[in-house]
């Protein structure tokens, strides 16, 4: 069951599948990924601590759109059999077109869809509750801020310095792989 602690925030969530549901919750040191499946009534539960989280990458994808046309094609295509018919059939095809172009009003609503994963050391993980671009952008903004206050900020200098001692000659050349004297070296492909 999904967390019931005042101790979880529902940072961002999926409501309207027929056959999952996915939630994103945060709480002081982590984030929760909680995806329920409908079908075989099952839970997992995926923690990611906000001192382990490397990236949050988020990557625009065109399944809304593609979902937003052929509404847009039944729209137009029940329009037409509203405006061909007459009497009840007429209705029904006003009924299935006003339930078609809420849907489309409300999915424009929610604006474009995206991918979102998060990396850690040993892995990285769709997150499948961030769907929409603008809940993502809000839900990453809040991982972020946790993130970097358990992390402590970034430095660019050390970064800088660090990149710079690896690129020493001194460096380059401890790190270089010597062949040792008792084996003999072959090239690659030769027999």
């Amino acid at each position: 069951m999904a967390p019931q602690s005042s101790e979880y925030e529902q940072i961002a969530g999926c409501w309207f599948s027929l056959f999952w549901r996915d939630r994103l919750f945060m709480a002081k040191n982590h984030v929760m990924h909680v995806s329920r499946n409908r079908v075989s009534f099952t839970e997992s539960y995926k923690r990611f601590y906000f001192e382990d989280i490397q990236a949050i990458t988020l990557r625009p994808t065109a399944t809304i759109t593609a979902v937003n046309i052929f509404a847009l094609l039944g729209v137009g295509l029940f329009g037409l059999g509203f405006l061909m018919s007459e009497g009840t059939q007429a209705t029904v095809f006003a009924i299935i077109t006003a339930l078609i172009l809420a849907w489309l009003i409300g999915s424009l609503r929610l604006g474009p869809s995206c991918a979102c994963q998060i990396q850690t050391a040993v892995q990285v993980e769709r997150l499948t509750a961030l769907f929409r671009r603008k809940q993502s952008l809000i839900a990453i903004e809040k991982i972020a801020r946790q993130a970097s206050l358990a992390q402590g900020e970034f430095n660019a200098e050390h970064l800088s310095t660090y990149a710079r001692e690896m690129t020493s000659p001194q460096v380059a050349q401890n790190t270089t792989p010597q062949a040792s004297p008792s084996t003999p070296s072959t090239a690659i492909g030769a027999r």
